[in-house]
């Protein structure tokens, strides 16, 4: 891939950063920067043990290096730490396996611009390569119950309004304005992967702040190349566990109360072990029991 040209370096919003976290998959991330309309300004954190030169990437960004992989939301604030030192307005956060449709970046800065009320946005996103296939389109909570669902998933891609309030916005590619993080905080440290987002969604709410999808498919999620996805809604161990711990982190610093507990117990437990056992991966039931205990015992 050549060097951008000095043209499109110029027409680039250079108030906006892009932060891609990279666990391992160097090719991953190369894909990602290819799809890059501009040569917007990106740091790629690489928390995996063996990082290849930054040359690597084809493409001009920094790097920042966390060979001992101390989790998502570590990372991605050590990139929040560098734009606000050096005055970004806008974070485009994103995982590495993900493609951008042109124009993804500059829609949500503007969308940010003009919506002066909503603090966090994430376009549509859909699978990929069944692009026609939503991934995400929004995420509801069912309140305190904390039942993490992403309305619409696998269904297909449909006309949306042009901006739709949300729960939750997942961090697999979102962007956030600096007000928000100078008032809430950066992401939630301490849960490694899985529900780091949704806690940081709840504060942001709870500051006042509205967050957003913008209608339009404009992200493209390869698919859990970090986590090594099983087969369809199915976790895999890893994530069950993950999933079914953390939940109890975010009860604890939230403050959540009796309806958590249903939630958990009698609408996440059933619904993930059943389901696991439907594909006969009683492992991944295990560990989701795992998980449950430990989240209850922290």
């Amino acid at each position: 891939m050549t060097e951008p040209k000095r043209d499109r370096l110029e027409t680039c919003q250079a108030d906006v950063l892009v932060i891609v976290v990279e666990y391992g998959r160097l090719d991953l991330t190369r894909q990602l920067l290819r799809s890059l309309d501009a040569a917007w300004p990106v740091v790629v954190v690489r928390t995996g043990p063996e990082a290849e030169p930054a040359r690597g990437y084809e493409y001009p960004c920094e790097t920042i290096d966390l060979p001992d992989n101390p989790g998502y939301a570590e990372a991605v604030n050590e990139g929040l730490r560098l734009g606000l030192a050096r005055g970004f307005q806008f974070f485009f956060i994103c995982n590495n396996d993900i493609l951008l449709k042109p124009g993804t970046i500059g829609a949500l800065r503007e969308t940010l611009v003009r919506h002066p009320e909503v603090g966090a946005v994430s376009p549509v996103i859909t699978f990929y390569p069944a692009v026609d296939r939503v991934w995400f389109a929004g995420g509801s909570l069912w309140g305190d119950m904390l039942v993490t669902r992403h309305p619409g998933y696998t269904g297909k891609v449909k006309t949306y309004p042009s901006l739709v309030t949300t729960e939750f916005l997942s961090g697999c590619a979102l962007m956030v304005r600096r007000a928000v993080l100078e008032e809430v905080g950066l992401i939630p440290e301490g849960y490694f992967l899985y529900m780091e987002d949704v806690e940081w969604s709840l504060r942001m709410r709870r500051a006042g702040w509205k967050l957003a999808v913008l209608g339009q498919p404009l992200v493209h999620h390869v698919g859990s190349a970090s986590s090594g996805g099983v087969d369809g809604r199915l976790l895999n161990p890893l994530s069950a566990r993950l999933m079914a711990r953390n939940a109890w982190i975010v009860r604890r610093r939230m403050g959540l109360g009796l309806a958590f507990f249903v939630g958990q117990l009698f609408v996440r437990l059933p619904y993930y072990v059943l389901l696991s056992l439907a594909y006969r991966r009683p492992d991944v039931a295990l560990a989701y029991l795992r998980g449950l205990w430990e989240g209850i015992r922290c």
